[in-house]
């Protein structure tokens, strides 16, 4: 007996790998103690998956996917209706934004018995994104354009082409004003994370800027959408048009970062796609969050473990360990 304890305290942990060619007691006792290791660890994982699992959450991504992307406006004159995934024009994109858009954050009235339909006052607390989702600051468009000698022109047609718009890179960005008095500006002090488009991936650290308006919006209102649209600020240089904005419920201390996206590849037409993105702000503050949180510390600390268990094999077993199919 002394002489098999010795032989284990070679070894720091002694897993079954290493002691296969020992004795069938000590194989038999180190495979069940692997055996019971992994079970324990299966069952904290399993908890952290299912307990992180938050219902409200869901629905809280389902509003705003309700709200913003399959939502869409009755017929207008000829056009038809249309939603985020029907947008395939420049007009689409002013469409959605003057009518879906605009009325899925801006919730004027109420709609029930007791108000009658009544307008919110402006400064009503109700006056949110569905009444229960404050808006945070105002809604952002971001575009990044590309010059107009952006790709070469075939000389074919070089006496009735002379701009050419190409696909969009940080090489071929245009940076330069523009605008009837060169009020829209490029700006390089953003701190937002690079987007991964269905075309290309964007960086979030720049881009021409601006802020909506969205309060007493008349036809000459600065940074309104109709005044947007009346100064090409989508132009044929666009590349992407990004509509960002935070909103945070108090019911259920869940942020939502809102973000819907229009790419405009060089071919023409759009492509839309969208992120929803809910967080906490506090992540622990019930019974059962710090359960959670201490279940996400076992698990890390089984990681832990299992890195040193693989670190013991690769010592003594040298390159064998890595082929084996269960390391």
């Amino acid at each position: 007996m002394e002489e098999e304890e010795e032989e284990e305290s070679e070894i720091l942990w002694p897993v079954s790998e290493l002691v296969e060619l020992e004795p069938k007691p000590i194989y038999a006792r180190t495979l069940a103690r692997e055996m019971l290791i992994f079970i324990a660890f299966f069952a904290f994982v399993t908890a952290v998956a299912v307990t992180s699992i938050d219902p409200i959450t869901y629905y809280q991504y389902r509003l705003f996917e309700q709200l913003f992307v399959e939502s869409k406006i009755p017929p207008l004159d000829k056009y038809p209706r249309i939603g985020l995934r029907d947008v395939y024009s420049m007009s689409d994109i002013w469409r959605y934004l003057e009518y879906v858009f605009y009325d899925g954050f801006h919730w004027k009235f109420y709609y029930d018995e007791r108000y009658n339909t009544k307008e919110i006052p402006e400064d009503s607390p109700d006056r949110n994104v569905a009444f229960d989702n404050k808006l945070l600051g105002v809604p952002r468009l971001r575009q990044l354009k590309v010059r107009k000698d952006s790709c070469l022109i075939n000389s074919a047609f070089a006496m009735g082409i002379k701009q050419c718009f190409g696909y969009y890179s940080h090489v071929t960005e245009e940076r330069n004003k523009f605008g009837d008095q060169s009020q829209f500006v490029f700006v390089e002090t953003l701190k937002s994370n690079s987007y991964v488009g269905k075309l290309y991936t964007y960086p979030g650290s720049r881009g021409y800027i601006v802020k909506l308006a969205i309060r007493d919006i008349s036809d000459d209102t600065p940074n309104s959408i109709p005044v947007l649209k009346k100064s090409l600020w989508i132009g044929r240089g666009t590349r992407v048009v990004f509509v960002e904005f935070p909103t945070y419920n108090s019911n259920t201390n869940l942020f939502c970062v809102v973000k819907l996206v229009f790419e405009i590849p060089p071919t023409g037409g759009v492509v839309t796609s969208h992120s929803f993105r809910v967080v906490r702000l506090l992540r622990y503050v019930t019974i059962s969050d710090y359960a959670l949180l201490a279940c996400e510390v076992i698990v890390f600390l089984f990681i832990l473990a299992y890195t040193v268990f693989l670190g013991i094999e690769l010592n003594h077993l040298g390159a064998l360990a890595l082929t084996r199919f269960w390391s």
